[in-house]
């Protein structure tokens, strides 16, 4: 259920055209990751871990004693998942809108990990509770499933939602040390600092990209997460025409 759930968040910002649900290997069909999202030069892999409920509700026991466990194996499966990749023992990925479709290899540039973790606990540090993920090939975000749904409800395009990623994996996560549980510090710093931090990354990768070149940009999400663009809705037109064929086409799969 909850990777259903963040499969929905994703496909909030992406898309369903754009989120591959289980992609597997070519030769032994086994899964690569959870949840799968090439966008231009990027692929997001996400892998996803829930805790189960005791019987009568309430908090589980020995929290991080499971989020030790799931996030080590989290960290090793996306770390496969990366290799079987570039690798190119994954070829293909499948969706109930697009069917078989080439993985575009050629064009993914950058890599990143998404585990988002299901499960009631005290705030902490992962990388100081897994050292092993800090050696990771590709950068690794670790994040509570109420902060992942959160993050994907306010950055709803995939550029926004890829420019916070690449802008924590370069820049907060060897600052600011984010902690599972406390994202919105995290995300009100970066919205609040939208400008320099876009310069100071675009001048850290060679490219001329300026803090009033940000401003317009930053300004406006600014006032899109406070509620002050009431019209915000109607930006999502397309994707409402796209759900609307679905439903009144039969010849078109669901939109699941």
């Amino acid at each position: 259920m909850t990777e259903d759930e963040v499969q929905h968040s994703v496909e909030g910002a992406f898309s369903p055209f754009f989120v591959f649900r289980a992609p597997r290997k070519d030769k032994d069909s086994k899964e690569v990751t959870d949840i799968l999202v090439p966008w231009d030069d990027v692929a997001l892999i996400i892998q996803v871990k829930a805790q189960a409920v005791p019987i009568g509700g309430g908090a589980s026991g020995n929290s991080l004693r499971w989020v030790e466990k799931n996030l080590a194996k989290a960290g090793r499966q996306v770390a496969g998942a990366v290799r079987a990749i570039r690798s190119g023992r994954m070829t293909y990925m499948e969706n109930p809108l697009r069917g078989r479709v080439p993985f575009p290899a050629e064009d993914i540039q950058w890599f990143y990990g998404v585990v988002v973790l299901h499960h009631d606990s005290a705030a902490y540090d992962p990388f100081q509770l897994v050292p092993e993920l800090q050696d990771g090939s590709v950068p690794l975000h670790i994040l509570s499933f109420r902060d992942f749904h959160n993050l994907a409800h306010f950055l709803d395009t995939p550029a926004d939602l890829v420019n916070y990623i690449e802008d924590r994996s370069d820049i907060l996560l060897p600052n600011l040390r984010p902690q599972v549980h406390e994202e919105e510090s995290v995300f009100r710093y970066w919205l609040s600092h939208l400008e320099s931090l876009t310069a100071f990354r675009a001048q850290k990768r060679g490219d001329s990209f300026t803090e009033d070149d940000a401003k317009p940009y930053a300004e406006n999400l600014r006032r899109l997460v406070s509620g002050e663009i009431r019209e915000a809705t109607a930006g999502a037109v397309i994707d409402h025409m796209i759900d609307l064929a679905h439903e009144q086409d039969p010849g078109l799969a669901p939109l699941c």
